[in-house]
């Protein structure tokens, strides 16, 4: 198979705009070399929904998606899907019991003792820890869990300029006020009974908030719930992303730094060593150097464009 055109090299200087476009091009490439029927206006996502297995670069991870009944996104037959992306990376060292490839990455500038991971699974949810209802529980994309104890939490980017900002604004909220002196301003905590404030306050996220003029859940609320989730689980929060998106670790908002390191900013000091940033580049480096998954690896790359 011969590779997709405009391949994107490493740590190009784009725009976000141009990031995602160079991406579709590469997505609408890959699909069409390997005789795949696309959208006729949208040539990065398949022609039907029903397709997604398309989408998947291994037919073991397919089986898997089957087997487990994984909840698929909506969006999962486009190219640019990061759950599609996640479940192509981290599927394989799922299906093929080679975990420590990812945990190598995770733990490489840590100084504590690597766990001993022996499961991971995809859209994780515990609707206990925020008292979430069953149609909008925290999913996680990536869990791996030591003696059946979730232990690592994974959000896994692609081409999306940010973390989710809340569902209830503008519908129920104006999100324009900070709720640290009045849970109540929240619509989620007064009329919803959910529990993400009483987390913040436990977590003691409310003194990094209090100059807060808006809701910090209006743009982030994703990022937080995430975290509170992980924290909750005595757990480590890790965002893996593409190095050439330059929302998360650079020029977001036109500033020269990334929005990671923006809502770092947030997180109480006791707290900012249980999150942590990995790419997605690291991981497919560490895959190639381990020297047992040259039947795939080649293949992720030519789909991303890395």
């Amino acid at each position: 198979m011969r590779k997709a055109k405009n391949k994107l090299i490493k740590m190009p200087k784009l725009s976000h705009k141009e990031f995602k476009e160079n991406l579709k091009t590469i997505a609408s490439s890959w699909f069409l070399e390997n005789g795949y029927k696309v959208d006729i206006n949208n040539t990065h996502m398949l022609h039907k929904k029903e397709e997604w297995r398309h989408n998947i670069i291994l037919k073991e991870v397919n089986e898997y998606i089957e087997e487990h009944s994984i909840n698929l996104h909506k969006y999962f037959h486009n190219g640019l899907s990061s759950q599609a992306l996640a479940l192509n990376l981290i599927g394989p060292l799922k299906t093929r019991r080679d975990l420590s490839i990812l945990i190598d990455v995770i733990y490489k500038d840590r100084k504590e003792k690597k766990p001993l991971i022996d499961d991971v699974k995809f859209e994780y949810e515990d609707r206990t820890v925020f008292n979430e209802s069953k149609q909008h529980p925290t999913s996680i994309d990536i869990t791996l869990f030591k003696d059946k104890t979730p232990k690592i939490f994974i959000e896994c980017k692609l081409i999306e300029d940010g973390f989710g900002g809340c569902s209830q604004v503008p519908k129920r909220c104006k999100g324009d006020k900070n709720p640290i002196s009045n849970f109540n301003l929240c619509y989620l905590h007064k009329k919803a009974q959910r529990k993400y404030w009483i987390l913040m306050e436990e977590y003691g996220f409310l003194k990094e908030l209090k100059t807060e003029k808006t809701c910090i859940f209006k743009e982030h609320y994703q990022f937080f719930r995430e975290v509170l989730f992980s924290l909750k689980n005595n757990g480590l929060f890790v965002l893996l992303s593409d190095e050439r998106n330059p929302i998360f670790h650079r020029n977001y908002k036109r500033t020269e730094i990334g929005l990671m390191e923006t809502l770092l900013k947030y997180i109480p000091p006791k707290h900012k060593n249980k999150i942590i940033s990995i790419s997605i580049q690291d991981v497919v480096e560490s895959i190639k150097k381990s020297g047992e998954h040259q039947s795939w690896i080649g293949k992720f790359e030519n789909k991303y464009g890395l």
